[in-house]
């Protein structure tokens, strides 16, 4: 361990805490392990995060910050609503390690509240009852969190596979080409309005 020679802060702590997810995996942070790579003492991460969870927390917290949506935001309902997930599948393609903790984590901070808050009350814009705007919202939820997944981590088929080069075989995903395996922001965001379009027109 590094002797530190600056004072520790909660930003460097989350920040630190967030590269670690992203490498190994929420289920590899330990006070310990994260001490080690500021080089601290462990009981020194307490002064800031009284417990593991409140670093959690504070990842969760940190990572909705980093959404940034487009200015001057869009009016219409489903315009805002798709760049507000589109925002999100963005963030959770930067910080694939966290898919699983924000999936997960129950909502115990006022700043993750936030965050479902506000996606709801644009949804609510269109008029649905107020439980058909929790379902859309779940909804675009899981396909946000399932395309990001997909998309950080996608394997390539190789050239030579005999999905790419056995038509007799594989006549459809053939015919198909790329976009068999294409999850672009491009087509989340096609979808996304399917989604609301349907959703809407159902009511």
């Amino acid at each position: 361990m590094t002797p530190r020679t600056q004072p520790l802060s909660r930003d460097e702590i989350l920040t630190a805490a967030i590269a670690m997810i992203d490498a190994e995996g929420a289920d590899a942070l330990s006070m310990r392990k994260l001490a080690r790579v500021l080089g601290v003492e462990a009981m020194t991460l307490y002064h800031h995060f009284p417990s593991k969870d409140a670093i959690l927390d504070g990842v969760v917290g940190r990572v909705f910050a980093e959404m940034r949506v487009p200015e001057p935001f869009p009016q219409e309902w489903t315009a805002m609503a798709e760049e507000m997930f589109v925002a999100f599948r963005r963030v959770l393609v930067e910080h694939p390690g966290t898919i699983g903790l924000l999936a997960r984590r129950p909502l115990n901070t006022d700043d993750a509240a936030d965050f479902v808050e506000a996606p709801l009350a644009v949804l609510a814009r269109s008029g649905l009852p107020p439980e058909r705007v929790g379902q859309l919202y779940q909804s675009l939820v899981a396909y946000s969190f399932g395309h990001a997944f997909i998309a950080s981590d996608r394997p390539v088929a190789p050239k030579d596979s005999a999905l790419r080069t056995d038509a007799e075989r594989y006549p459809t995903a053939r015919a198909s080409g790329p976009a068999v395996s294409r999850f672009d922001e491009s087509t989340f965001r096609e979808t996304l309005g399917h989604i609301m379009r349907g959703f809407a027109e159902a009511k």
